[in-house]
C-alpha cells in the first residue's frame, strides 16, 4: 500500500469507530472492535517495543519496556497503533519474509515505515492536527518560539502520543512547525531559513 491508501484505510477505521476529535484509543479499538488480544510478555530481542501474532491475533507488548508504557502512555497508544498497521496491511504476506526467525520481530524497513504510517494516520489524523494546530497558533505568544515548544507538547498530550511522534508529524509530514539542529522551532519556512542559519530542511 502507498501513503495514501494507508491514509484512507485509517480514515475509514475511524469513521466505523465514529471518532470526531482526539485522542484515538488505538487499545479500545484492537480489542473490541477487531478482536486484537494486548498482552505483555518478554521478547527475545530487548530493543523491541512489541510484536505481533498473526496466528493468535494477539498484539504484544515487550515486558523489559513495561516502565516506559507506563510512564509515556503516548508511547504505548503509539506502539499498540503500529502493531495494529502490522494487522491490517501485513497479515496476509507470507510469513516466512515477514519475520527474524531469531526474535520473531518484522525485519523489513518498508514494512516497519508503513506500520509506523499507519499509526500516525489513525492517532494523528490530519484535519484534527491541522484544526487543534489552527488553535493553538492563534496565540500570539506562540510566536515566541518556547511557548511553540508547549503547543507541540500541548498536542502530544491531547492526542495521546510522544512528543517526538507529534513533532515528525507537524513538522516533516503536514510541514506546520520547522525545527533547526539546536532544536529552535519556527512556524514558517521563511523564519526557519533566515534565523537558523541553515540552507535547507531536514
Amino acid at each position: 500500500m502507498n501513503k495514501n491508501e494507508i491514509e484512507q484505510l485509517t480514515l475509514k477505521i475511524l469513521y466505523a469507530e465514529k471518532v470526531i476529535s482526539p485522542p484515538v484509543d488505538a487499545e479500545r479499538i484492537a480489542e473490541i472492535s477487531y478482536d486484537l488480544e494486548i498482552d505483555v510478555l518478554k521478547l527475545k530481542n530487548t530493543d523491541d517495543l512489541a510484536s505481533i501474532d498473526f496466528n493468535h491475533k494477539k498484539i504484544i507488548l515487550n515486558e523489559i519496556h513495561e516502565d516506559k508504557f507506563n510512564k509515556n502512555l503516548g508511547l504505548r497508544n503509539f506502539t499498540i497503533a503500529h502493531e495494529m498497521g502490522h494487522w491490517f496491511l501485513h497479515k496476509n504476506l507470507p510469513q516466512e519474509n515477514l519475520f527474524d526467525e531469531d526474535t520473531l520481530g518484522v525485519k523489513d524497513y518498508k514494512i516497519e515505515r508503513q506500520a509506523d504510517y499507519f499509526a500516525t494516520c489513525l492517532l494523528m489524523p490530519e484535519k484534527f492536527v491541522r484544526a487543534e494546530f489552527k488553535k493553538l497558533t492563534n496565540n500570539k505568544l506562540l510566536k515566541i518560539r518556547f511557548f511553540l515548544k508547549s503547543a507541540v507538547e500541548i498536542m502530544a498530550k491531547k492526542f495521546c502520543v510522544s512528543k517526538q511522534a507529534m513533532e515528525i508529524r507537524l513538522s516533516n509530514e503536514l510541514k506546520l512547525i520547522y525545527i533547526d539542529k539546536n532544536r529552535n522551532f519556527y512556524l514558517s519556512e521563511k523564519e526557519f531559513l533566515e534565523e537558523s542559519g541553515q540552507q535547507k530542511l531536514f
